[in-house]
């Protein structure tokens, strides 16, 4: 209102939500805010009138001016959507026609009564109109506007006064739905938030969640910081939320910032610094780095943030979400933390550990059965060849990655610079190319060898591709040993070389899905024919949808995952088990199950295709050998939580892995 309540005296023109309320102690020998010098009883009775009268505020009261402020911000960019002079300010219709000496009068009995009432809430659509723009839960705001109220807002000479959560009309004013009546309420809105702020009582605000987290909003007073000192406010919370003032270059790019970047930067930080229990570890100097470092080029506004974007984009880039999402999960210990460096470093077949290398054994067992594989793989042999629509692929790529997205969340997007907030925006639809345009290189050739050597080399039984099993178990190979590398990378080598084996790698290369490239270079290939003696049109396509949820899972992994392969004897496990398993839960666990259930999913991924609609798809198995159906077990061991915390977040000891 424009003549304030004596609690609005007490009340400081702004709060610092980053500082703590020390307490003191009040006349009645309780403890007592720092902000009120009373206990909450007191404070009570202040407001109710029991130990001293109401008094009446005075309209050039510098609370009166924030509110007029706080409301004109909130309401501004309604106003200009509905009036045309967008440039004018907002003319708020003054509370009082007394002068402004006329106040800290005793206010009437009538308040008093008022008070005493319950009044009612604020319909729904007025809270959810107002509470994203202040940040703020209205829910115990209660209006008075009958005859009493009407006679005491006549009495302090007022069009509205608000006390505490209690915001009182003159007949006629409250009127939500139009422009004046907006502004009115929002400014008795914003007397309301002031006077939240000067309580030390926690007001219950807004909760998201995010996975099992519980993410609490409550902007509280930094809503009503004026643009000139929104600067020395967020240094001010950097202080509180570090222990330390902001090191001078900070305060200096803080400063330099524009106002709006300057307000992200205050509600971020009370974000963060309101939910560090839940990020305790978070290095709270580089958190706030980060912060100053993102807010002049941040994406989404703290108000009005209906969606939560502002929410989530402060939480990730503060690095508290990948931080919170780990911290709540434990890591496993024995008897399956051993059972886990078993499957990603395999003992030998015969013999201790430790023992060397058999060199002859490796060379004469492993270079037959990987020449066997490839030639048995090589898409030369085809006698009818069908071709894959590229383009239809490309329509749906964004939809596997949109599903990826929710289906592991909380943990795809929650690392920082994750592939989901990249500026400008990838799209896994716009990056899709057919890998038979490739023309593969020498050292593409020799990486395909390896590959498939750890595949070969690692399997433990045979199959049509696999014709020799245990050979790196049989020859004591050890990847973690130097020696033993280089003697593979010869064998690799000498068969690259090969004019008889250097045309089949090529030709597998150009049939092989595969990753290129990270961060915003990032690619997916994905092959454009098939055996069409092998399967239909529609079985293919779906194979290929199959494909693209493993390629578009590699294009998720955190580097600090991938980092875990040097690490490792049985780095396939890394590189690819883990990846085959994310790729076939997303494929068998959400995108056909979906496609099942939802007509109008499955024709989005079935446009273009030869034969569609197709028979319902058929589930996919779990591939690469010991690499997958190792990654597997250690799934089960650990849990789907911890598994994809340590591949999205990139915290392998989660899934039992070295760090």
């Amino acid at each position: 209102m424009s003549r304030a309540l004596a609690m609005q005296a007490n009340a400081p023109a702004t709060g610092d939500t980053g500082a703590v309320l020390l307490q003191r102690r009040c006349a009645c020998g309780q403890g007592a805010s720092e902000l009120t010098g009373a206990c909450d009883d007191c404070q009570r009775e202040r407001l109710l009138g029991l130990q001293a009268r109401l008094a009446i505020g005075a309209s050039d009261d510098p609370l009166e001016i924030e509110a007029d402020r706080a409301a004109a911000r909130v309401l501004r960019p309604d106003v200009a959507r509905t009036d045309p002079s967008r440039d004018a300010p907002l003319a708020l219709t003054r509370r009082s026609s007394v002068p402004a000496a006329a106040h800290q009068a005793a206010a009437p009995a009538s308040v008093h009564q008022t008070l005493a009432r319950a009044g009612e809430p604020l319909a729904p659509a007025t809270r959810a109109f107002f509470e994203p723009r202040f940040g703020h839960d209205f829910g115990k705001v209660r209006v008075h506007r009958d005859a009493l109220a009407a006679r005491s807002a006549r009495e302090v000479q007022a069009q509205a006064y608000t006390i505490g959560h209690a915001v009182v009309f003159a007949s006629g004013q409250y009127d939500p739905h139009s422009i004046g009546g907006k502004a009115l309420l929002a400014h008795e809105l914003a007397h309301v938030v002031q006077q939240s702020a000067a309580s030390p009582r926690t007001v219950q605000r807004a909760v998201v969640r995010q996975g099992a987290l519980s993410i609490h909003i409550d902007y509280g007073p930094v809503v009503l910081i004026p643009d000139a000192d929104r600067a020395d406010h967020a240094i001010g919370q950097i202080a509180a939320f570090t222990g330390a003032p902001p090191p001078v270059a900070q305060e200096t790019a803080m400063r330099a910032l524009t106002a709006d970047a300057q307000k992200w930067l205050m509600f971020a930080l009370t974000l963060v610094s309101d939910n560090i229990a839940a990020a305790s570890t978070l290095d709270r100097g580089v958190a706030t780095q980060r912060l100053v470092d993102h807010a002049g080029s941040a994406l989404h506004v703290p108000q009005p943030d209906p969606a939560r974007a502002f929410v989530r984009e402060a939480m990730r880039v503060s690095g508290w979400s990948e931080t919170a999402q780990a911290q709540r999960l434990s890591a496993p210990v024995d008897p399956d933390l051993s059972a886990i460096d078993t499957i990603v470093n395999p003992p030998p077949s015969t013999g201790a550990i430790g023992d060397p290398l058999d060199a002859a054994a490796l060379n004469a067992r492993l270079p037959p059965a990987l020449t066997h594989l490839l030639t048995t793989l090589d898409p030369a042999g085809r006698a009818n060849v069908g071709t894959r629509s590229l383009s239809a692929f490309q329509a749906i790529g964004d939809v596997v990655q949109t599903e990826a997205r929710s289906f592991f969340a909380p943990y795809a997007d929650a690392a920082i610079g994750n592939l989901y907030d990249l500026q400008p925006a990838w799209h896994a639809s716009a990056n899709i190319f057919d890998v038979g345009t490739l023309t593969p290189n020498a050292a593409q050739r020799r990486s395909y060898l390896s590959n498939r050597a750890e595949i070969i080399g690692r399997s433990d039984t045979t199959s049509s591709i696999v014709n020799d099993a245990n050979i790196f178990a049989d020859v004591h190979f050890e990847s973690t040993r130097a020696t033993d590398r280089a003697e593979l990378a010869g064998i690799v080598a000498t068969m690259e070389a090969d004019p008889a084996i250097a045309p089949v790698v090529d030709r597998l290369i150009q049939h092989t899905g595969r990753k290129t490239g990270t961060a915003s270079a990032t690619r997916i290939g994905l092959v454009t024919d098939f055996d069409a003696d092998q399967r239909s049109a529609c079985a293919d396509h779906w194979v290929g949808i199959d494909t693209l949820c493993h390629e578009v899972l590699h294009a998720l992994v955190h580097p600090d995952f991938v980092a875990t392969v040097g690490r490792v004897a049985f780095p396939q496990v890394i590189r690819e088990g883990f990846t085959e398993v994310l790729g076939v839960q997303l494929f068998n666990d959400r995108i056909v199950p979906k496609a099942n259930a939802d007509a109008a999913f499955k024709t989005t991924l079935e446009t273009g295709v030869t034969g569609a609609p197709c028979p319902a798809p058929v589930a996919a198995t779990i591939g690469y050998g010991s690499a997958g159906s190792g990654a597997e077990d250690i799934r089960t061991r650990v849990h789907d939580q911890n598994f994809r915390a340590a591949y999205f977040l990139g915290r392998p000891e989660l899934a039992g892995l070295p760090p």
